[in-house]
Parts: structure tokens; C-alpha cells; sequence
């Protein structure tokens, strides 16, 4: 029952934050900030609309999303177009990848004296935190996957 609750709620924010994220592309702003903002006042932290535990119930939600992002990345690779471009792709991916990793991994240490559970770790634990940390978010992110098309 939960999941049914949690998905229905889902799925009205996220019919509101379409609406809201073509209000933020019509005054010049990416699709993203509406999505973003929608899901920050939705969220637990504001309206409450969805609690802090719907998130491991709409985990399908999340692996789902995934698999369209892959489908329509792979969906936009023509190998004829590809193999002239192999270099350039593979300096771009490369960049994205150190240069996430470092400004990610900078950003992840340095809060990490502000995480209750990392606060009190040597600077070993933290760095070693801060590595993981930048290397889960790089590659969850589906914007290094679209920006690799682009």
C-alpha cells in the first residue's frame, strides 16, 4: 500500500515539476532548476509531501530512469559518426572524469567536517570518503552520460 501512495505522490510531482521546469525554460533557465526546485519544496525538508523513507520505496523510480538515460545515450551513437570522433570523445570523457573527481572529491573533504558521521574521522578516513563520495556521483550522473553525446 505504501508503494502505491508513494508512486502516486510521485507522480503528481513530478507532473508538477514538468510544468515548472517549462516556466523555468521560457524565462531562460535550464529544464533542471524547475526539477530541482520542485523536488527541494516537495521534498521532506519543506512541504513533506513525500517523507524521508519514500526514497527506498521509490527506488524503482530511480533504476528506471537509469535504464531510459542509457537507452536513449546509446539510441543517439551512430559508429560511422563515432569513428572519426573517437579522440575527441575520449578526451572530453577523460576531462569530465578527472575533473569530477577532483572538484567533487575537494568539495566531498571539505564537508566532510560538517557530516556528524565523518566529523570525528582522521584526514585518511575523510580523503578516503571524499574519493568514493566524488566517484558514486560521477557516475550516477546523468549529465556526464548526455554531456559524452553532446
Amino acid at each position: 500500500m505504501e508503494l502505491l501512495t508513494f508512486s502516486v505522490i510521485f507522480f503528481f510531482i513530478a507532473v508538477a515539476a514538468q510544468k515548472i521546469g517549462s516556466w523555468f525554460s521560457k524565462v531562460g533557465l535550464p529544464y533542471i532548476t524547475g526539477y530541482l526546485l520542485t523536488g527541494m519544496i516537495a521534498g521532506p525538508f519543506i512541504l513533506e509531501l513525500l517523507p524521508k523513507g519514500a526514497t527506498d520505496t521509490l527506488r524503482y523510480v530511480d533504476e528506471i530512469s537509469l535504464g531510459i538515460i542509457a537507452f536513449v545515450a546509446g539510441s543517439e551513437l551512430y559508429i560511422k559518426e563515432i569513428r572519426s570522433r573517437v579522440r575527441s570523445i575520449g578526451l572530453i570523457a577523460s576531462g569530465l572524469l578527472v575533473a569530477g573527481l577532483i572538484i567533487g572529491g575537494v568539495a566531498i573533504y571539505f564537508l566532510t567536517s560538517l557530516i556528524p558521521f565523518t566529523a570525528d574521522m582522521d584526514t585518511a578516513s575523510r580523503l578516503a570518503v571524499a574519493i568514493l563520495g566524488s566517484t558514486i556521483l560521477l557516475a550516477l550522473s546523468p549529465a556526464s552520460t548526455i554531456a559524452v553525446i553532446k
